[in-house]
């Protein structure tokens, strides 16, 4: 009984670890990726990380939590090698747990000297007693917010979304900042280092006096696809701004529509967004619908959509532009009757002529669906077949 109890504790710490090791390395990845200088015009990484305090910041309490595990359990593994000493068994396997543990703490002080950690996780951490510890990086949705100069409404969308992120692994937050601001910088990298990691698009072209934030929103729009699917290579990405606030189920409605989203040619988009859903005129929040809007304020996009417009990108009102039919294609997207993102922007680009009119009538869903086990085939794409 001993023995058995026993097991369970140290698989309990076993999963604890991994997945430690797990958000340890995904940001560990990002930063490295995201620190190397880039290659292409816009993306000007030159005010990211210019003494690596980022991988300090964002690295160092994980780390030491993480050490102090480990320290914690070789210890008690050494107390209980020599009580199971006759067990030739449970002694092999114990040691081979210390050996693990010591391979670990070799891989943390990897971390402070700069070498990227996916090099470096050992085949010893892939045995029987471990889950491989490196994610494949398909299964992983980024979740990007999109800010410029409005620190408070960050702080806002921030503290919402990190209190309801069921995983850092599987949705990793990224806070991408236009220009360079210092007080909202020191937001994302004093106050929320620990949960995010920060990147700043900071060379900007030059564009028209007339509409101008519509076409650094643009450019800014063209630095997080490259970052995103070209230089991290993920397979999608939730774009998110930073005057938005999201639902008690918003992350299970984004992983329950993501296989559909890449398997039916026929969608391009889910949104979390319903431009039409005010309060007293949407009721059910199971529903989802079929839309050739492109309505925005929270969407999934992926890769593969992002290959069609690289190379056309526009220079300007990069919204309007998807919303064409050269670029929809007759492809539509997905949204829910009562909307999963909720906007507070007052102030803004378009100077609040939308929001006292509009959008702070938008109803945001406040009821926590169990999507995993919701029946969403009613949205599959419908094949006419002519007799």
């Amino acid at each position: 009984l001993l023995v058995n109890e026993n097991e369970k504790r140290v698989n309990k710490i076993l999963n604890e670890l991994q997945t430690s090791i797990i958000q340890r390395d995904e940001l560990s990845y990002f930063i490295k990726n995201i620190t190397t200088p880039s290659s292409t015009p816009c993306e000007n990484n030159n005010n990211i990380n210019d003494d690596n305090s980022l991988i300090n910041q964002s690295l160092n309490n994980r780390v030491k939590e993480l050490e102090k595990i480990i320290n914690n359990e070789r210890n008690m593994h050494q107390i209980e090698i020599f009580n199971y000493k006759e067990n030739e068994e449970e002694y092999k396997r114990k040691i081979n747990l210390l050996e693990n543990f010591k391979t670990l703490e070799k891989t943390n002080q990897n971390i402070f000297n700069n070498q990227n950690v996916l090099d470096t996780v050992p085949t010893a951490l892939t045995n029987n007693h471990y889950k491989p510890v490196i994610q494949h990086r398909d299964s992983v949705i980024p979740i990007v917010v999109i800010c410029f100069d409005r620190a408070e409404y960050l702080r806002r969308s921030l503290d919402k979304l990190i209190s309801l992120q069921p995983s850092t692994t599987e949705f990793p937050i990224i806070v991408s900042q236009d220009s360079n601001d210092e007080t909202v910088w020191n937001v994302i990298q004093k106050e929320y280092d620990q949960h995010v990691v920060g990147i700043q698009h900071s060379n900007r072209k030059n564009v028209p006096k007339q509409g101008a934030s519509y076409y650094y929103i643009s450019q800014h729009f063209e630095f997080i696809f490259k970052t995103i699917f070209d230089k991290l290579q993920f397979n999608q990405v939730i774009l998110l701004e930073e005057d938005l606030e999201i639902s008690p189920d918003f992350f299970g409605y984004f992983k329950k529509l993501l296989p559909m989203l890449r398997e039916d040619d026929s969608l391009f988009c889910v949104s979390a967004w319903n431009d039409n859903g005010k309060e007293g005129y949407v009721r059910d929040p199971n529903k989802l619908r079929r839309t050739d809007f492109f309505g925005g304020l929270g969407w999934m996009i992926t890769k593969s959509i992002w290959d069609e417009f690289r190379d056309k990108w526009p220079e300007g009102y990069w919204d309007d532009w998807l919303r064409e039919p050269e670029q929809r294609k007759g492809r539509q997207c997905i949204h829910p009757e009562i909307s999963r993102t909720y906007t507070f922007g007052e102030q803004g680009s378009s100077g609040g002529q939308f929001f006292n009119n509009h959008l702070k009538y938008i109803k945001l869903n406040d009821e926590y669906i169990d999507w995993a086990n919701e029946d969403i085939s009613y949205l599959a794409k419908v094949t006419t077949i002519l007799i």
